[in-house]
């Protein structure tokens, strides 16, 4: 085992935090150790780094608790899968990471049971910062360490990012990609082209004509919205419990949701963005169901659970924990986390109350009329006209 030092002169790149973790790197390589804590002296010069040349000895000479793991998958005396198995059980709320050759064929199906992400090689110096990142979100408020012991007891299983999400991501966010590009990526994922164009001609979300073509589809919805689904729609992929039945219906209930919330906030006249938003938060909600409902939670979709935290609703919180695994927006998620269940208390962030009476809509429609007169008399004036246009009544 190699004990490298605290890194002083702190000057993290893509982060102002001051926060401060530990990390365990484990690889038989001893060129790629030494690589790995030069790259960490440059990215978080004060985070302290222990570097593990011997799988077997990964726990001895441990003096802080650690925040992060990362492992080697193919090592002599121990596989990474195994070793990140053991460092569940011993540090279960620390953010486990596997490194391997090739996703395709090295990494064992279950891997979502022992690990929250995929790094694969050869790996770039941004592929580590976005792994730190998640990390050190992952242990600010409102994820501190009894809210993380929580999330991790009640899930056992995290769902990881797909490889295939990941393409469509990296196109969507690349400024120089071009429609074509985009279109032809999300092509290879079936499930994924046929909700864009399903999108693309729905009358609830404002199109008035309807098209058949896929680039078409991807310039009316944008290709922010084009990820979020490319998120939802594959995320069946990550699920070992759930069918692909169940989760689909999952994904069209929020869907619905979301195109309420999307109405919602162009009642309200808020800005096209704001509208986007709406949408995309109340989609992005179903990864958190769908992590509940694989974690044996039925209903997760109320007002009033808070096992995770008192401040923060259990399907909110959990989207938010996989979300930002996934290193998604931290706009996004941080809007997330204002949304709020309790309607007659609503926040001044426009956007997400949106999202609340949407969910709270969909709610009450299912509870029948009453339900709806119930909510409508529940929530404050200023949103009751807006509600009753998208309810239509």
């Amino acid at each position: 085992m190699i004990d490298e030092p605290v890194f002083r002169n702190f000057n993290t790149i893509g982060s102002a935090s001051m926060t401060k973790l530990h990390v365990i790197y484990v690889d038989d390589d001893q060129l790629m150790l030494k690589a790995t804590a030069r790259m960490f002296r440059r990215l978080r010069p004060e985070w302290t780094i222990t570097l593990v040349s011997d799988p077997l000895k990964w726990e001895e000479n441990i003096t802080a608790e650690p925040s992060l793991i990362i492992s080697d998958l193919l090592m002599p005396k121990l596989n990474g899968d195994k070793l990140l198995a053991e460092v569940r059980h011993r540090y279960p709320y620390a953010i486990r990471c596997l490194i391997t050759g090739n996703t395709n064929q090295d990494v064992p199906d279950a891997i979502s049971n022992y690990a929250h992400f995929i790094l694969p090689k050869p790996f770039t110096e941004n592929d580590i910062l976005a792994i730190l990142d998640s990390a050190e979100q992952l242990h600010n408020p409102p994820f501190n360490a009894d809210c993380l012991a929580k999330i991790s007891n009640t899930c056992e299983h995290i769902p990881v990012l797909p490889k295939a999400v990941k393409d469509i991501q990296a196109i969507a966010r690349n400024k120089n990609a071009d429609l074509k590009e985009l279109a032809d990526a999300v092509r290879q994922e079936p499930a994924v082209a046929a909700r864009v164009i399903q999108l693309a001609n729905s009358s609830y979300l404002g199109f008035q004509s309807s098209t058949v073509f896929l680039e078409v589809a991807i310039s009316r919805l944008g290709a922010v919205i084009v990820e979020a689904v490319a998120v939802c729609m594959l995320g069946h992929k990550s699920f070992i419990a759930l069918t692909e039945k169940e989760h689909d219906h999952v994904v069209e209930r929020f869907t619905t949701i979301a195109a309420s919330a999307k109405s919602l906030a162009k009642s309200a006249h808020l800005s096209l963005e704001e509208q986007e938003s709406a949408f995309i938060m109340s989609l992005l909600i179903s990864i958190g169901m769908l992590t509940l409902e694989e974690s044996g939670i039925d209903d997760a979709l109320c007002f009033d659970r808070y096992t995770f935290s008192s401040d923060y609703d259990d399907v909110i919180l959990i989207t938010v924990y996989v979300l930002t695994l996934w290193g998604y927006s931290r706009k996004i998620t941080a809007s997330m986390l204002n949304i709020r269940f309790s309607l007659t208390t609503l926040n001044q962030d426009e956007v997400t109350n949106c999202v609340s009476l949407a969910l709270a809509m969909h709610i009450a429609k299912q509870g029948g009329d009453d339900e709806v007169i119930n909510l409508l008399q529940a929530i404050p004036e200023k949103y009751n006209q807006s509600v009753r246009q998208v309810l239509k009544v």
